[in-house]
């Protein structure tokens, strides 16, 4: 039998094995995948567009007015992606994009009369979808699982 190699792990070590029946993170990461698999899947379905984009439009339904690192960060994604989603809602009629013509200023986005009827159209479907993955747990389970979801988003900046 071949002796160990120096600095080889030792599998049977558990401490070097992921349980994933219990890691936070592989559940969550497993969790946003397949929601936004699946929410992706049903706003092209009822929508016609797609899940990026849909962020962008609900924001926008949510805040009226707001630039692309507004919706970069909540989204928690890059500026680049924001800007493609955006382009394609441009394209279609459903967003205006004013400002930046002069340095200093930002770009704003906002939604078209349009663009809010598509807002309305999806907020129901929205609203049952997430009814849908909260079912079962109680109007206290799901505000604290609200109050944990914000504070492990707080300490994700940590992790680097």
């Amino acid at each position: 039998m071949d002796a160990p190699t120096e600095g080889a792990a030792d599998e049977s070590d558990p401490q070097l094995r992921t349980d994933f029946d219990s890691s936070v993170a592989f559940l969550l990461t497993a969790l946003a995948n397949k929601l936004s698999i699946r929410s992706s899947q049903r706003i092209r379905r009822r929508l016609d567009i797609g899940l990026m984009e849909w962020r962008v439009v609900a924001l926008l339904g949510a805040e009226g007015q707001v630039t692309p690192a507004r919706v970069a960060q909540v989204a928690g994604v890059d500026k680049s992606v924001v800007s493609r989603a955006v382009a394609g809602l441009q394209r279609r009629g459903l967003v205006t994009v004013t400002g930046a013509a002069r340095p200093g200023r930002q770009t704003v986005l906002e939604l078209t009369g349009e663009g809010r009827s598509l807002h309305a159209r999806g907020m129901p479907g929205v609203r049952e979808g997430e009814r849908m993955l909260v079912d079962g747990l109680s109007a206290e389970e799901e505000r604290l699982l609200v109050e944990l979801l914000k504070r492990m988003t707080a300490n994700v900046a940590r992790l680097f």
